[in-house]
């Protein structure tokens, strides 16, 4: 593998990744709505939506950028060197490995004061959506580093001949 190909693998894949949270968070800060607070049903105001899409887009997004080089280089390291690498095993080994990681960093946002089955079902659920991300970002990383391209389906196969003569290729 091209070290070029797999470090620009690795540092497309989680933008690949992050594409749909950047996508869910940016109306909140770019319409129109974002500057008004809006009142609760008490009378207090509240602009947290437009607070927590700020936070998301300008500090948690190049930590988790950079998380995300580092998580998808480490697995298509070790793949590599263990001479695993295949699409199939990547795509797992990150959709496995980014759920674990949620699911491990979740446990400890589990407080007593939220009650228990409802704090693990929506670390469940967004569990399962990081793993999608991480699957988007697996892919892109793939698609990147080998550089193959799919089979042009334009061009017909038949059985090969001598070597050079493109016997292989009806045209």
């Amino acid at each position: 593998m091209n070290r070029v190909r797999f470090t620009i693998a690795s540092l497309l894949a989680p933008i690949a990744a992050l594409c749909v949270p950047i996508l869910i968070a940016a109306p909140f800060l770019l319409s129109e709505q974002s500057g008004k607070v809006t009142q609760l049903a008490n009378g207090t105001p509240d602009d947290a939506p437009a607070r927590v899409a700020g936070i998301f887009l300008l500090v948690l997004l190049p930590c988790l950028f950079l998380l995300g080089t580092a998580f998808y280089a480490a697995i298509g390291f070790a793949l590599a060197w263990l001479k695993k690498l295949t699409i199939r095993r990547f795509i797992g080994v990150s959709t496995i490995g980014a759920f674990l990681l949620f699911a491990c960093s979740s446990s400890l946002w589990v407080s007593s004061e939220r009650p228990t089955a409802q704090g693990l079902l929506l670390g469940v659920v967004v569990g399962f959506v990081v793993s999608f991300f991480a699957a988007i970002g697996a892919l892109a990383w793939w698609h990147v580093s080998t550089g193959r391209q799919p089979p042009n389906p334009s061009i017909e196969r038949t059985s090969p001949g001598k070597p050079g003569d493109a016997s292989h290729l009806k045209r």
